[in-house]
């Protein structure tokens, strides 16, 4: 069964650049650029189809990281991604059980954006195997 990857982000260019990583790792984007289309889309599909979500920090309709809340509470291992790089907003990314942070300040960090898909695509498939 192919998996599918959540990206809740807060705008469509962010959305595409993150859903063609998502395709590249040979999974399947689901993409919402609000809280609310997130939540919509995540109930249209088995919860179990889901390797993981990236989620903004900030979003028109969550603007501190309740995007980040929802997936998380849905048990669903989440990345989180954001524009600013204030620290305090780190902090309180950090302090959610998120897999990990990733700024969206240059390529490089979508480059690793794109070996953690990798990673957590591997981790499940061992998983899955036993």
């Amino acid at each position: 069964m192919q998996q599918h990857v959540l990206i809740i982000e807060n705008g469509e260019g962010n959305l595409e650049l993150i859903a063609k990583l998502v395709r590249r790792a040979g999974l399947t984007p689901v993409g919402a650029t609000s809280l609310t289309e997130g939540k919509a889309r995540f109930s249209q599909n088995m919860p179990e189809t889901f390797l993981c979500a990236i989620v903004a920090y900030s979003l028109p309709d969550a603007p501190k990281g309740e995007a980040i809340d929802f997936t998380v509470e849905s048990f669903i291992p989440t990345i989180a991604t954001t524009e600013s790089l204030d620290s305090a907003i780190r902090d309180k990314v950090l302090e959610r059980d998120v897999v990990d942070y990733i700024p969206k300040e240059n390529s490089q960090n979508y480059d690793y954006l794109n070996r953690l898909i990798s990673r957590l695509e591997k981790t499940s498939l061992l998983v899955s195997s036993w």
